[in-house]
């Protein structure tokens, strides 16, 4: 389990530090009038209301074997958005957001062998990091 510990914190720091990057990478590269703004989270455990800020959570891990020879756990974290009411099109902001997210974790995000993504709705995003072990 300090697996867990290491990588909420990794995550959490992540979203904090180096994503606000990626944002203004794909703000500059859409360039069409939809401008998202970095979350307002700015401390490693701080909670704020200010929109948009998002929740990272630890959901569950399980464990498997793979190819009946490689065993390993899965980790599942949900990142849950509560973005601005006044948005001009909510859907495409959480795309941006899903595709900021999923492009940090697999240049910076060290912990797993691969990683899949699901999103529920416009307000949350489930990662699953796959460690094996």
């Amino acid at each position: 389990m300090k697996d867990l510990s290491k990588m909420m914190k990794r995550l959490r720091y992540l979203m904090i530090e180096k994503l606000p990057e990626y944002i203004d990478k794909i703000n500059k590269e859409e360039n069409d009038g939809i401008i998202i703004k970095p979350f307002t989270n700015t401390e490693k455990y701080q909670e704020t209301l200010k929109k948009p800020y998002f929740d990272l959570s630890f959901n569950e891990s399980e464990q498997g074997i793979k190819d009946r020879i490689i065993g390993f756990v899965q980790y599942k974290f949900v990142i849950e958005f509560f973005l601005e009411n006044t948005s001009k099109d909510p859907i495409l902001e959480f795309c941006r957001y899903r595709a900021s997210i999923i492009k940090m974790i697999e240049e910076n995000f060290e912990y797993g062998h691969y990683y899949t993504y699901k999103s529920i709705g416009i307000k949350k995003l489930i990662l699953a990091v796959c460690v094996e072990w």
